[in-house]
């Protein structure tokens, strides 16, 4: 793989969390919008026992979206590669159980919507995660 079409996949990584983190953000200060449908209950606001939990979820897709960046150098880091391709190999891992649950999801949305987005981030972080070959 070239290094600039893995450059392609960390900025389509990152530009898909921080997306996904603006939404979050969104509901965990009060928006509502799209919320009752993803929560798949009748909500005006996120429950107060999920802020918390929202919060450390933007948490982690800010520190992937610097991972994703940094794997490249797009972004600046004091970690071995290896470092940034471990943690992008527990994403795919977590990516990977997210498509799965939401695919055994009786609703349409997470059957044809979520599960199909958890693939894609996992795939990019997969390509992300691969080692450079060596060149002889």
């Amino acid at each position: 793989m070239t290094a600039t079409v893995k450059k392609a996949c960390a900025v389509l990584l990152a530009l898909l969390l921080a997306a996904s983190a603006a939404l979050h953000i969104y509901w965990a200060i009060g928006g509502s919008a799209f919320l009752a449908t993803a929560l798949n209950m009748d909500v005006d606001r996120l429950p107060s026992d999920l802020v918390w939990f929202t919060w450390v979820l933007i948490a982690g897709m800010a520190l992937y979206v610097w991972v994703a960046l940094a794997r490249v150098e797009l972004a600046p880091t004091v970690f071995n590669q290896w470092v940034h391709a471990a943690l992008l190999w527990f994403f795919v891992g977590s990516a990977l159980l997210g498509a799965g649950l939401n695919a055994l999801g009786s609703r349409f949305l997470d059957r044809w919507i979520f599960a199909p987005i958890f693939l894609i981030l996992a795939a990019l972080a997969t390509l992300l995660a691969l080692p450079e070959p060596e060149i002889e």
